[in-house]
């Protein structure tokens, strides 16, 4: 028989499975990452991330570099090798704060703070995409695991510490100087904090050495390709340009005044974002935060100092965005677990179970979300498409069995998820909520991914670059030079991995009309670029064509045509 905790694990497990290969390239979330991974792939330099033939050095390349690892070893191309180093990734950070939970506490603890940060929106969305997000998350908290499995085992011999040096170091791969921050400032405040003053000292000391040759390496190699120019651009535009505030408006926009918000962005932005668990952190920072407290055990000290500083560095950044948040979710959630946990185990009806119950009734409509959504769609007459989507049936976007295969399993999923609520407060009521802690949102979690992923296959045909893509395939084969009218980077990654070649771009009218003269030409350009190519469109000379029928982002495409050599 096997055991609840293994059960448990295996739904982590199958949690991070789905997503990732049941799908095509997705703009935005998939198609910029695609298309350097391709781009890295084709031109065989690993140093430089390339999109569509053009250096891309906004991040450093580790997230990149996985994946072209997994295709070496795999042979493998396809959409799921984009995104499977985020899932890998995602499933490590949170399978690292469950052996936080099972050796500070126990396995419920440990359970409960994977699926609450694995279940929170934003995560849950992030750890299935091509995006550099996960990869810093997981390097952080790897980073801060090594450095505390050593601190605590009392080991003051620097041999111990190497692991967490060069993690940390690599650190900087995932997302730049913010992932070196993020594991440095909390250590050395924890260290001055114990009086460790010759950690605190000598430990930054080996450090550097470690770091500048990693980075020094891959700065030396930047260097040889494009001079000082690469090194300006990595090392002062997008890191020092991102974190200050700068009002010289010959700077470049991005990354100089890209992403600018106020101070207190994140206390307004985040909430939505960490739903459904987001109510049960107020109790569990004033369980940690309130005054007379104490400081409690020195990992939990550790984690306090963690999430202030990284709290402190993200809000003091004139960049912010949704995601630079994610490297804390861990944190948060593994000190939310602590307190559900201790909750569940004195349960009492106080503020602190209504607002788990809050949190629980969240998370039950948001499993049930998707379900319905599938649900309602394949009921829905056709006066619900002709008023709402113009008459667009998205449920039969894909084929009448698909269509019925996701209404089938949608109605099982939507009536298990009613069964585990109600369940969930029979047990509550006879007073053995006990198991809940980690059971709970285990089980609504890997009922919300089962129904994303059926909503996924009903979606798919909408956000997909595939079918536009393929249209321009056929193209190509029938002897038609194909470019970009379009310098989106979104457009740019996701037509040259699906096409396998770089494409060339051209945005004036004069350029696009030296392009399509003289031969079998295709001019690709999104509807809302077309301003700047009008007089090509009503010259009359061309064909331009629009696809209506394929998805809301296919049909944003435009094709103007020259189908005369």
């Amino acid at each position: 028989m096997i055991s609840n905790r293994y059960k448990l694990i295996l739904a982590l497990v199958a949690i991070y499975s789905l997503g990732v290969f049941d799908h095509h390239l997705w703009s935005p979330m998939d198609t910029r990452g695609a298309g350097i991974i391709w781009g890295m792939l084709n031109s065989g330099d690993w140093a430089v991330p390339v999109l569509n033939g053009n250096p891309f050095l906004e991040k450093p390349p580790l997230m990149h570099w996985t994946s072209l690892i997994l295709i070496t070893l795999t042979g493998l191309v396809n959409e799921g090798m984009m995104r499977l180093p985020s899932a890998i990734y995602g499933f490590g950070a949170v399978l690292l704060i469950f052996f936080w939970g099972r050796e500070e506490h126990n396995d419920r603890v440990g359970l409960s703070a994977a699926f609450l940060c694995t279940g929170s929106l934003l995560y849950f969305e992030y750890a299935k995409t091509a995006f550099t997000d996960a990869t810093l998350v997981f390097f952080v908290i790897l980073s801060m695991h090594l450095f505390w499995r050593t601190y605590s085992r009392h080991r003051f011999r620097f041999g111990h510490y190497l692991p967490f040096i060069f993690v940390s170091a690599l650190a900087f791969f995932a997302k730049g100087l913010v992932g070196v921050a993020f594991v440095w400032l909390p250590v050395v405040a924890f260290l001055a904090y114990r009086r460790q003053w010759r950690l605190f000292f000598l430990l930054p000391v080996i450090y550097l050495p470690v770091f500048s040759i990693l980075v020094g390496y891959w700065a030396w190699e930047l260097w040889s390709i494009g001079g000082l120019e690469y090194l300006r651009i990595v090392f002062v535009d997008n890191q020092i340009g991102r974190f200050f505030t700068f009002s010289d408006a010959a700077l470049p926009r991005d990354p100089y005044f890209f992403h600018k918000e106020p101070i207190y962005y994140y206390l307004l932005d985040s909430p939505l974002r960490m739903l459904p668990w987001v109510f049960l952190l107020p109790g569990a920072l004033y369980r940690y935060f309130r005054p007379g407290a104490g400081p409690g055990s020195e990992f939990e000290v550790y984690l306090k100092f963690a999430l202030v500083c990284m709290l402190i560095i993200l809000h003091v950044s004139s960049a912010k965005v949704s995601t630079y948040m994610l490297p804390a979710y861990p944190v948060l959630f593994y000190l939310a677990a602590v307190w559900l946990d201790e909750e569940f185990m004195n349960w009492h009806w106080s503020g602190g179970q209504w607002m788990i119950l809050l949190s629980g009734f969240c998370a039950g409509l948001l499993a049930l979300m998707p379900s319905l959504i599938i649900i309602g769609l394949y009921l829905a007459p056709q006066g619900f498409y002709d008023r709402y989507l113009d008459g667009y049936d998205v449920m039969h976007a894909v084929s009448d069995n698909t269509a019925l295969a996701c209404f089938l399993a949608s109605l099982v999923v939507a009536g298990f998820t009613f069964y585990v609520i109600a369940a969930a407060l029979v047990r509550l009521r006879s007073g053995k909520g006990g198991e809940l802690s980690a059971a709970f949102p285990g089980t609504i979690t890997l009922l919300f991914a089962i129904g994303v992923a059926l909503l996924v296959q009903i979606y798919d045909p909408q956000r997909a670059f595939k079918s536009v893509a393929d249209k321009a395939l056929i193209d190509m084969h029938n002897g038609y030079q194909i470019a970009l009218g379009t310098h989106d980077e979104l457009a740019t990654g996701g037509f040259s991995f699906y096409l396998g070649k770089v494409l060339p771009v051209y945005t004036s009218p004069q350029a696009a009309s030296e392009f399509l003269d003289g031969k079998k030409a295709v001019l690709i350009f999104q509807k809302k670029d077309r301003g700047s190519l009008q007089s090509v469109i009503d010259s009359g000379k061309y064909r331009v064509t629009v696809m209506n029928s394929q998805g809301l982002v296919s049909r944003s495409f435009m094709f103007v045509r020259n189908d005369h050599g």
